[in-house]
């Protein structure tokens, strides 16, 4: 498909603009002899040619009212609502202005797209029919032909923001570079940990003085096995197979049947008695028994690494959608309010206040349908 240029005039401000702003569609209702005045829907923001009224508000805003109610309550409820209603009639604004901008270059979202799309959803969602999806979206407020077109609408915004912004982005492996060495010292840090195993003598809840002293001589009894069988063994694997042996036996907790191995743990993850006794010691070497409120702990050590750094190749892709993502997300804002900039957009607000030419630029150009935002930001 041949895009053409996007027209770069600023359009004319439409004929009969003040009169489109402030006009409200209303119904007289008869009743006790008297006429009442009902508003049924009014306007609440133009962008060039096309109004925004506030039933349309409401009915974006219905799923997020939905899952408001499941979270708040009270004023509470009222005061997060009007912050997602602000946050929404911007995104609106955007998502015409986008719009506009995808008609101007000749996009269309062809039925198999919007399929597929569809598709997606209902996959992600572990939805299998129509009709469930239906089903799903009456619970939140919205029927099936309302989110398809939504979903095209979205489908557009996604290949408008692809061809102008993210298409124009690329990270060079020089900046994945300078990040790295950057960030390494908070970001990637590989603390130190050790490996150990341990030979437990155990000690029930709240111990007499008489227990202790049995848990005490058994686990130096076990020691004293543990110096004999490792008497002139320097070679690590045969140290560890004589320790391992030994747990089996005299071991008085489950992971004794493994050997004695209870896990890999860097500072701080552990039994503060064992922590300062493991970190100490080398790898191969084993303890004097060491006493917890858990009981008698033999201790050896079965690997020990220092504090390093993860490698540049494990975390580049990492880095790369990070930067992507900052790059992504300046760009995208700067694209808006160029289209802000080119277009006439005039807003009374949910309250009825006008405001001319904005709606927070900075604050609705930082999003776009929901979808497409997600989307967009997937490297």
């Amino acid at each position: 498909m041949t895009i053409p240029p996007a027209a770069s005039a600023r359009p004319q401000r439409p004929s009969l603009l003040r009169p489109l702003l402030v006009c409200t569609a209303t119904v007289m209702l008869l009743g006790g002899g008297s006429a009442v005045a009902r508003v049924l829907d009014r306007i609440i923001a133009q962008v060039n040619d096309r109004i925004i009224t506030l039933s349309e508000l409401h009915e974006r805003l219905a799923p997020a009212v939905y899952e408001l109610r499941r979270q708040y309550e009270g004023e509470k409820f009222q005061a997060e609502l009007q912050k997602v209603r602000a946050g929404l009639l911007n995104t609106m604004v955007d998502e015409i202005l986008l719009l506009q901008h995808a008609d101007e270059m000749g996009i269309a979202i062809e039925e198999q797209a919007l399929a597929a799309a569809i598709a997606e959803v209902k996959d992600r969602a572990g939805i299998a029919t129509d009709e469930e999806l239906s089903q799903a979206l009456t619970a939140e407020g919205m029927n099936l032909a309302t989110y398809r077109a939504h979903l095209r609408d979205q489908l557009k915004v996604m290949r408008v923001i692809g061809v102008e912004v993210r298409s124009k982005i690329d990270i060079l492996d020089s900046e994945i570079t300078a990040r790295y060495e950057e960030t390494k010292e908070t970001e990637f840090v590989v603390p130190e940990r050790v490996s150990v195993w341990q030979i437990l003598r155990k000690l029930p809840p709240e111990a007499t003085p008489e227990q202790i002293d049995e848990a005490r001589k058994a686990s130096t009894e076990v020691l004293a096995k543990l110096k004999d069988a490792l008497s002139g063994v320097t070679d690590f694997a045969s140290r560890a197979q004589a320790f391992a042996a030994l747990a089996k036996s005299y071991s008085e907790e489950p992971a004794g049947q493994e050997g004695g191995d209870i896990g890999s743990f860097a500072r701080g993850q552990m039994v503060a008695e064992l922590e300062k006794v493991a970190f100490a010691l080398e790898v191969g070497g084993y303890s004097e028994p060491v006493q917890t409120e858990f009981g008698f702990h033999i201790v050896f050590v079965a690997a020990h690494s220092a504090t390093s750094y993860r490698p540049l190749d494990e975390v580049r892709d990492a880095i790369s959608d990070a930067l992507f993502k900052e790059r992504f997300d300046a760009a995208r804002r700067d694209y808006i309010a160029r289209l802000r900039d080119r277009a006439y957009v005039s807003v009374l607000g949910t309250a009825g206040e006008a405001t001319e030419s904005s709606v927070d630029a900075n604050a609705g150009a930082g999003k776009s349908a929901g979808a497409a935002e997600s989307a967009q930001e997937e490297k």
